[in-house]
């Protein structure tokens, strides 16, 4: 009896070992899928390995070796590709690769297990997406196509500005293809125009388009005019131990200062901007010359004039001298005459025919007349005396050192001084 039960018990205990050795060694539902190295119907290297699509609704979503690596992407993703519906047909072929697969995106065959994926794209305008700068500053444009994602290289890239400096290189290229793939960075250009500046570059290949927009602003840089310097010494030939008077005139300037050499030795003395400046300095020693730069500066840059004058004896004439850069008469002096009324030097024989302007400017000597004289003439500096005839009456102006002298016909003797009661100009 006790063997009998000895026999029950080692059978028992052997069936529950054989059923336990029937147990598969790993249970997918709590394990998950293994690669075997064979199974029945994959005799390959890696056995069976899941991918993330099937043929067919009843098909499992397994691959039979090493898969493309596109078939193994998850839903989603760019580079997803999937077995076209029916590929097999129920053939013995198989899944063939790539000409029963098509990618997810962009909806052609992958290559080489990979699908296309959009362009990767970005741009900068001197480092930055929106850029401000002034105008004639540099601009550096740069154009980032590079991606560690195979099939992203654009098969086309191009750009489209407009604005005030789409005319200017690189901005007025349109066919960047050249530069697909790389992250390039044009030579710096100059921002030649002042305003807006907008462009919109382009990339596309199979999987699809990308646009990207950068801009930049130049704001208009003001250019002020340079100063400009006018300088009179008068007289230019001074009697030793008088004056000479410096009429000074500038434009566009925020500072002037002279200096001197001979017979004046003072150096950067400054003196003050605008219309007509007068001074008078003293003239003292032995006859001799004083040479003088008079320097203006302004947000424009700077100007120089140079002056000079030359002493005289006492006895030994005053003569107009040609020493100034500019004329002993200011610039701009201008005088009505009338025989009748005052300014005159000298005796007047009759009032008809005798009314009318001067005017000096710009070196030249333009005299007006009035009453039954029609019409004007201008006379060049550079002569001793001109003659200016009109209906019924000639006349005859001389400008000489600082004065002009008007004579001839009714009007008798004019003589108009610098400076004058007379004088309506500077």
């Amino acid at each position: 009896m006790k063997a009998t039960l000895a026999a029950l018990v080692i059978g028992v205990l052997a069936v529950v070992a054989g059923a336990v050795q029937a147990q598969p060694l790993n249970d997918p539902a709590i394990h998950g899928m293994q690669t075997l190295p064979v199974v029945e119907g994959c005799n390959v290297p890696g056995g069976l390995r899941p991918i993330t699509s099937s043929d067919g609704p009843n098909d499992a979503m397994f691959w039979c070796g090493v898969p493309p690596y596109c078939l193994e992407q998850v839903v989603g993703s760019p580079e997803r590709c999937h077995i076209i519906p029916g590929s097999r047909n129920g053939g013995t072929t198989g899944v063939r690769d790539p000409e029963d697969l098509r990618c997810d995106l962009s909806g052609v065959h992958p290559t080489g297990g990979r699908c296309p994926v959009p362009p990767t794209l970005s741009a900068t305008v001197n480092n930055v997406q929106h850029a401000s700068l002034n105008q004639g500053a540099g601009v550096t444009l740069r154009v980032n196509t590079a991606s560690a994602l195979p099939l992203s290289t654009p098969t086309a890239l191009s750009m489209a500005c407009s604005g005030a400096n789409a005319g200017v290189s690189p901005f007025n290229q349109t066919n960047l293809v050249g530069i697909a793939g790389q992250n390039y960075t044009y030579p710096v250009a100059t921002a030649v125009n002042a305003g807006a500046t907008n462009c919109t570059i382009t990339a596309t290949n199979p999987a699809g388009t990308v646009n990207y927009a950068i801009s930049f602003n130049a704001a208009a840089v003001v250019v002020s005019p340079p100063p400009t310097i006018q300088v009179v010494f008068n007289p230019t030939n001074p009697t030793v131990n008088t004056s000479v008077q410096v009429r000074t005139r500038t434009t566009n300037a925020t500072s002037l200062t002279w200096s001197c050499s001979g017979r004046w030795g003072n150096r950067n003395t400054a003196r003050a901007v605008g219309g007509w400046i007068s001074s008078n300095h003293s003239v003292s020693g032995s006859p001799g010359t004083a040479n003088c730069t008079f320097t203006a500066v302004g947000p424009g840059g700077s100007r120089s004039a140079n002056a000079s004058w030359t002493s005289v004896a006492a006895g030994g004439g005053s003569g107009s001298g040609s020493g100034g850069t500019q004329p002993p008469l200011a610039d701009g002096f201008q005088v009505s005459f009338n025989a009748a009324v005052g300014c005159l030097d000298g005796s007047v024989a009759g009032v008809q025919y005798v009314q009318g302007r001067v005017v000096y400017s710009g070196g030249n000597v333009t005299l007006f007349t009035s009453n039954q004289n029609s019409g004007t003439r201008s006379f060049a500096s550079g002569s001793a005396s001109w003659s200016f005839y009109g209906t019924g009456v000639a006349l005859r102006a001389r400008l000489s050192g600082n004065s002009i002298a008007i004579s001839g016909g009714n009007a008798g003797h004019l003589r108009f001084h610098v400076p004058s009661a007379c004088s309506t100009g500077p």
